[in-house]
């Protein structure tokens, strides 16, 4: 982690202005997260604290985490947001698609 970079951040009141969790309730269209549990420099907390604003303000999400994987993501995880372009963006069935939703994956 860059600490000089995250302890700019934290000091004096910068980081709420800034951090996604701030805006949920102002988000709006499809929203996809993939998180790799093993990422050392993006703690799976800040997902979390930001799916629960999203929530708590009734916003729809979609959500992958990757037990084993690191900031570093596996060809899955390329897979799943290029399959979610193509169904959110294109309104197209992707590739080899079985229309199911991986909530959780390993």
């Amino acid at each position: 982690m860059n600490q000089k970079f995250f302890t700019s951040v934290m000091e004096g009141g910068n980081y709420l202005p800034q951090a996604n969790l701030s805006y949920a309730e102002n988000l709006q269209g499809k929203l996809l997260f993939i998180h790799g549990l093993q990422d050392y420099g993006v703690h799976p907390a800040g997902l979390f604290q930001l799916t629960q604003a999203l929530m708590n303000a009734n916003k729809d999400f979609d959500l992958v985490l990757m037990p084993q994987a690191g900031h570093e993501l596996p060809g899955y995880a390329l897979r799943k947001q290029m399959d979610y372009f193509v169904e959110h963006l294109a309104s197209e069935t992707p590739p080899g698609s079985t229309n199911s939703s991986a909530v959780w994956t390993s």
